[in-house]
């Protein structure tokens, strides 16, 4: 099972108008999809009460929305830095409202969502997940991932990329960051993901080597690769610039090693570091677009979410905003 490389796109809402805009925006991704006529409305109603929420209750706040690329499926995660809830159990029952609203929006979202999460802080702020499937829901993984892979403000693409896969030993993880920005960037990163894609079962000192030639005609890119060795208890990581790899556990980070070079142009050395995996590990892997200084001390159970919230919530506290930025987070389970 491969996960794909998706560009997530950004939706600010920003005044009451957004919220249309959001609906019809996700509505039609749902149908290039080819959802059906019912699964369109599903979704229409989860992007409605999702802009709506951080409308009446946060002020303000943005959906990050990417084609799952597992089953045909679509992910929204509704990310904002309001008041918090106090009271999450309170909050998901049908007319409870703190706006004067009817008070259908979380409750709606969940019932409507194949797949939902949610974390909140009071003070600090909200991420809801919902995702939904052309069809059923594809089941229980034995890694869940989370990627949010956002492109430099007025730039048409974004110049990291990421792909994920899982075989019967473990599964892998790849992220690449094209030198730059733009069209240019993305070309060299993505040709670098359909490399690793292509090398199956390789050693990553391999991987990374066949990257390097396969993207020589672009502007190269940095990289890293981890494989996640559960019979072993062992992870795996070459890296090769500025694309950062840690592992979390226990309150713990661990940051594994990469080496000076850029993929494509001028390959130094590729060396395979090892660190001990265990069940409850969290990778984390991301460019340099975000701040190298994030961690997972947000409050009682940020560790234990889904892996797309902890992304959402990395990217929304410790992004820079003047370059693109991939953040992949992993952990076995679902």
């Amino acid at each position: 099972m491969i996960v794909a490389t998706r560009d997530t796109h950004v939706i600010p809402i920003s005044d009451h108008s957004r919220i249309g805009d959001a609906r019809r925006t996700i509505g039609e991704l749902a149908k290039s999809l080819g959802f059906d006529e019912t699964r369109r409305g599903k979704i229409e109603i989860v992007a409605s009460e999702l802009a709506t929420n951080l409308h009446n209750h946060a002020q303000g706040g943005y959906l990050l929305v990417r084609s799952h690329g597992l089953a045909d499926g679509i992910e929204i995660l509704a990310v904002d830095r309001g008041p918090g809830i106090s009271n999450l159990a309170e909050c998901m029952r049908d007319g409870f409202s703190t706006a004067g609203t009817a008070g259908n929006g979380i409750g709606a979202v969940k019932r409507q969502s194949q797949v939902f999460d949610i974390f909140s802080q009071p003070g600090v702020g909200t991420v809801v997940l919902a995702q939904l499937f052309r069809a059923a829901h594809p089941g229980p993984s034995r890694f869940t991932v989370g990627a949010i892979s956002v492109a430099l403000a007025g730039e048409p693409i974004c110049g990291d990329s990421w792909t994920a896969s899982v075989s019967p030993r473990g599964a892998r993880v790849a992220v690449a960051d094209g030198l730059g920005h733009g069209p240019d960037a993305a070309q060299a990163s993505l040709n670098a993901m359909r490399s690793v894609e292509m090398s199956p079962g390789q050693p990553g000192t391999m991987v990374v080597a066949n990257a390097h030639r396969s993207i020589a005609s672009t502007r190269g890119a940095a990289m890293s690769l981890c494989d996640i060795d559960t019979e072993a208890g062992l992870a795996r990581f070459v890296g090769v610039g500025n694309v950062a790899g840690a592992i979390v556990r226990g309150g713990q980070i661990l940051s594994m090693v990469s080496h000076n070079g850029t993929v494509g142009h001028q390959l130094l050395k590729t060396q395979e570091f090892t660190y001990p995996w265990t069940k409850d590990s969290i990778l984390i892997m991301h460019s340099d677009g975000l701040t190298s200084r994030w961690n997972l001390d947000h409050g009682p159970g940020l560790a234990m979410r889904h892996p797309s919230v902890i992304a959402a919530v990395l990217h929304r506290d410790f992004v820079r905003g003047r370059d693109d930025v991939c953040v992949v987070v992993m952990r076995e389970g679902a």
